[in-house]
């Protein structure tokens, strides 16, 4: 699957005291380290956990997801920076994401599918963006600037409907 190296959605980041719904069950000693707060340009906060000597740090995994369309990107609550050796990959619960690494675009990309899965209702049949759907998908046309963007964000989470 190609990458998508799409630009970034500009970001503001507040520290937060709690954790909300981060997977601290990842971090080492289950304590994070920081809690972030981002809030896109285009509108979705998400709550950014870091926990203790993790892969990424909060710049970073805002970047990251902020690289997802919006269309996708306003499914996910909370993303969270696993530590070091607490184990490996990315996988998402409801709407909550955990990754274990410095992973590329197309990573947050796929996880956050899920979690536009889960805003569905669609709780088995999970498909996470897969490759054929987004190399067929008009979701990526589905940007800031988009004069008609209600529009299109329906046509894509319709689409996405339609192949789930």
């Amino acid at each position: 699957m190609p990458d998508y190296p799409l630009d970034p959605t500009p970001f503001t980041l507040e520290r937060v005291g709690d954790t909300g719904n981060c997977k601290i069950e990842i971090c080492n000693d289950k304590k994070t380290q920081e809690n972030w707060l981002a809030t896109y340009a285009d509108g979705p906060r998400i709550r950014i956990c870091i926990c203790p000597d993790s892969f990424m740090n909060v710049t970073g995994m805002a970047y990251r997801q902020g690289q997802v369309p919006l269309a996708v990107r306003s499914s996910v609550a909370t993303i969270t920076a696993g530590s070091k050796g607490k184990g490996g990959g990315a996988w998402c619960v409801f709407n909550d994401i955990a990754y274990f690494g410095d992973f590329v675009p197309n990573v947050f990309l796929h996880e956050s599918g899920h979690a536009l899965d889960f805003a569905q209702g669609n709780m088995y049949g999970s498909m996470g963006l897969s490759g054929q759907f987004m190399e067929n998908s008009m979701i990526f046309s589905c940007q800031t600037d988009t004069s008609d963007r209600y529009r299109c964000l329906a046509l894509c989470y319709r689409r996405v409907s339609l192949l789930s």
